[in-house]
């Protein structure tokens, strides 16, 4: 299933979702992976501690991921959804190892952001390696968003997965459900009440995903408090806080107590959740 750039639109009102568009070169996206493992190797490692600076917001910490969130390729298809002027919400890399066997449960992201307007927002997904059914890729159902948030229940053994836990357990349609299968450089949007989720890895070689959640200035975040990245275009309404702008290094040690404060604000929006350990 390959949508272009005038069927984006269609696709997404019908189906809650688009894929698979073309971001950037495999050759790109392979220097993207190439600057990642490079840290894994050096200064940032792998385990609990890396993980925790990859998943949340690393565009504040890491040259690459800055980059990536700003990319003229992800941002013209972001535009085509929300609108010209666009801001970072939230963004997180997700490795799946070789062998991995967890599953990510059916869950909608949108369900506890805590936005405004869910319709003026959308999540990116960004392959820095090619997904596939059987290297855990995500899977999404078919105007799942149109039906509204879904109930979800909360699971304290996949709490490493999501602050809460939170997942649906056999939503409707999930027979139907679509494996987002993508190249190198190619990349996915879906809306923020699609529910999705993916099976475990099972093969030799690292799933690699960028996700980016994407929103329009005039969403306002409904803690009152909370801080965003201005990507393209203006911020008009004033409803966010701004964040530090681009990393120098791939690993700027400048930026931590800026990211630090940043994940803070955004853990005590989440009713006092506190980062999960991988």
């Amino acid at each position: 299933m390959v949508e272009t750039t005038e069927s984006l639109n269609d696709a997404f009102a019908r189906d809650g979702f688009a894929f698979a568009l073309d971001a950037m070169p495999p050759a790109e996206a392979q220097t993207f992976r190439a600057r990642i493992e490079a840290l894994e190797r050096g200064p940032v490692g792998h385990g609990p501690a890396a993980q925790k600076l990859y998943r949340f917001k690393p565009h504040l910490l890491f040259r690459w991921a800055a980059e990536l969130v700003r990319h003229k390729g992800v941002l013209d298809a972001v535009e085509r959804v929300i609108g010209p002027d666009i801001m970072v919400w939230a963004a997180g890399l997700f490795i799946k190892e070789p062998h991995d066997p967890t599953v990510i449960k059916w869950h909608q992201d949108g369900y506890h952001m805590g936005l405004s307007d869910n319709d003026r927002a959308v999540r990116a997904w960004i392959a820095l390696t090619e997904t596939s059914v059987a290297n855990g890729t995500m899977h999404v159902i078919p105007g799942s968003h149109s039906k509204g948030f879904v109930t979800h229940a909360e699971d304290d053994s996949v709490r490493k997965l999501a602050l809460r836990g939170e997942h649906i357990a056999a939503p409707a349609g999930e027979a139907l459900a679509v494996p987002v299968r993508l190249r190198p450089g190619q990349m996915s949007l879906h809306h923020l009440k699609t529910i999705h989720g993916s099976p475990g890895n099972a093969t030799g070689q690292r799933r690699m995903t960028l996700a980016v959640s994407y929103i329009a200035p005039d969403v306002r975040p409904r803690s009152g408090r909370d801080t965003a990245t201005l990507v393209r275009g203006a911020d008009r309404h004033g409803h966010w806080l701004p964040e530090a702008g681009m990393p120098e290094a791939e690993f700027d040690q400048t930026c931590v107590a800026a990211h630090t404060a940043s994940m803070q604000i955004r853990l005590a929006a989440y009713l006092g959740a506190t980062m999960p350990e991988p």
